[in-house]
Order: structure tokens, then C-alpha cells, then sequence
């Protein structure tokens, strides 16, 4: 990493994001930096039709939500830059990256949901923390990497909830009685453990669990339940929001909950709301229904 990315770093640093976002961000800007070395062309005297040229051959095979990202942190990265007082092609900042097509997620039922919770062995450190951790992720509805970020003082066994930091921003997740329940059964062995991470979910060795941690788990119980669905790391999330709006709940706490923001978002969970259940709720909810 050379010194400006060290600076971009700790740029990013300042902001207060999290570490997984910080190296996510710097990943994008090094191998964008790569591919332009490799075109003999200087990064820091881009135009916009290096980026161009960029997004249409490195990233031919992307999909267009990732295209986004990586546009959106190059865009990041030469705003540092214009701040630093570098002269940069100013285009770069209006440079629109395609959008990103609106996919159907993938759902888990509540009865699949019961199934690949159940399965984990509790007479086992590993199986306690498997249950604790795919209670949190389908009962806060948390994105991975925030899941991964978790510190043990973030848990609140008393009040029944868990605090998230984003910047200076923070969010306050409740956490339900069966969350709760792993997780006092999980911070109980977890005690025993002599480790100085301060992260909630440990691997195998004691160290922070990792995002393909998580999914090596995730993937493992979902074979076990024998259920045969395109799923991934989001899937829990997604159950969480399309779950709470099939019982009726208010886009507006769901939004919340999942720390989005603009209702908007949640176009995907109501899309694939049956017509029935929509006037059901309606009847339940609306005073003139």
C-alpha cells in the first residue's frame, strides 16, 4: 500500500467506519489502481474514460450492484484526493455507475427457519455458539458484517436488546427471548474462554469469526435441513424483514430495525407480499378496513 492509501486509511479511520467497510474500501481502490498501472496510466491523472474503460472490461462479468460499489468508493477515494488539494478531472464525482437491478432475495419459511436452528449440538461450545449465532442473525435481521462486529458489551441480557455504533449514530436492536436464551447459554461458555478478543462470535480457535466462518455454518446447517434453496448470507435478513411484514408489521419500525434509509427499500419484501396477506393486514390494521 503506498502512502496515499495509508492516508485514504486513515481518512477512513476518522470517519469512524467500521474496520470490514475501511478494508473493503481500500481493496476496491488497490485493485482499481492495479488495472490502471496495467494501462500505463497514472491514477491520480484518471479521467472519466478510464473509468469507463474500467467498469466495461474489468468488471464485465460484475454484477451491477458490486459495478455500484466500486464506483461508489472510487468517487469516495478521488473526493480525499480534491480535499488533499490534488488537481483531479472533477467528472469523476458526477460519474454515474449503473443501477442496480432489483433481484427477488431469497427467502427461508418460519418452519425452515425452526429446522436449521434446532439442529446445532448444545452439549458443544461449537453448537451453543451456532444456535446463538443464527438466532441473532434471523432475530435482528443484522447485516454480516455487523454481526461480526458485535462486542460482548454490546449485549444487553437484562434489557433485552443490543446497541449498534455507526459513526455517531447509534441504533438500538430488540433481541427476543430465544436470542436471548442462546446467547446467556453461549456468554456463559464463553467466559470460560481465555481469549482477548472482545468480538462476540469466535471460531474454532478462539479468534474473531470471520465472514466465511459465518457462511461455512450457515452453509453446513442449511445442507443439514435438507432445504434446497439458492440461499446466501443475506437470506436471514431478508426472512427477518418479509417475516415481520407478514405479520404485520410497520414498514416504518422495519426500516429502523434494519437501519435503512428510505422505505423505499423494502419495495422487495412487498413485492413478494401474497395479494391475500396484504388485505389481511390492511383489515387488521386500517381503522375503516
Amino acid at each position: 500500500m503506498d502512502d496515499l492509501l495509508d492516508e485514504f486509511y486513515e481518512y477512513l479511520t476518522k470517519k469512524r467506519l467500521s474496520e470490514n467497510s475501511i478494508k473493503a474500501y481500500v481493496s476496491d481502490i488497490t485493485d482499481f489502481k492495479v488495472y490502471m498501472e496495467q494501462n500505463n496510466i497514472n491514477y491520480l491523472r484518471v479521467g472519466t474514460d478510464d473509468i469507463y474503460n474500467y467498469v466495461h472490461s474489468s468488471l464485465i462479468n460484475k454484477s451491477q450492484a458490486t459495478i455500484t460499489r466500486k464506483i461508489n468508493t472510487i468517487k469516495k477515494f478521488y473526493r480525499f484526493l480534491l480535499h488533499k488539494n490534488y488537481k483531479i478531472d472533477k467528472g469523476i464525482l458526477l460519474y454515474n455507475a449503473p443501477s442496480p437491478k432489483r433481484k427477488t432475495p431469497d427467502f427461508l419459511t418460519e418452519e425452515e427457519i425452526d429446522r436449521i436452528i434446532n439442529l446445532p449440538d448444545t452439549s458443544t461450545f461449537k453448537g451453543i455458539r451456532d444456535k446463538a449465532l443464527l438466532e441473532v442473525l434471523y432475530g435482528t435481521g443484522l447485516k454480516v458484517n455487523e454481526v461480526i462486529d458485535i462486542k460482548v458489551n454490546d449485549i444487553d441480557i437484562d434489557f433485552k436488546f443490543l446497541k449498534r455504533n455507526k459513526g455517531k449514530n447509534q441504533r438500538v436492536i430488540p433481541l427476543g427471548t430465544k436470542s436471548i436464551d442462546s446467547l446467556k447459554t453461549y456468554l456463559e461458555e464463553r467466559k470460560k474462554i481465555n481469549t482477548k478478543v472482545n468480538n462476540l462470535f469466535l471460531n474454532n480457535n478462539y479468534d474473531i469469526l470471520t465472514r466465511q466462518g459465518i457462511w461455512k455454518i450457515v452453509k453446513y446447517y442449511i445442507s443439514k435441513a435438507g432445504i434446497n434453496k439458492e440461499i446466501n448470507l443475506n437470506s436471514f435478513r431478508h426472512s427477518f424483514a418479509l417475516h415481520l411484514l407478514l405479520n404485520g408489521a410497520d414498514v416504518n419500525i422495519i426500516q429502523e430495525l434494519l437501519g435503512l434509509k428510505g422505505v423505499n427499500v423494502l419495495q422487495v419484501y412487498l413485492d413478494v407480499l401474497p395479494k391475500k396477506k396484504l388485505r389481511e393486514i390492511y383489515n387488521n390494521t386500517h381503522p375503516r378496513a
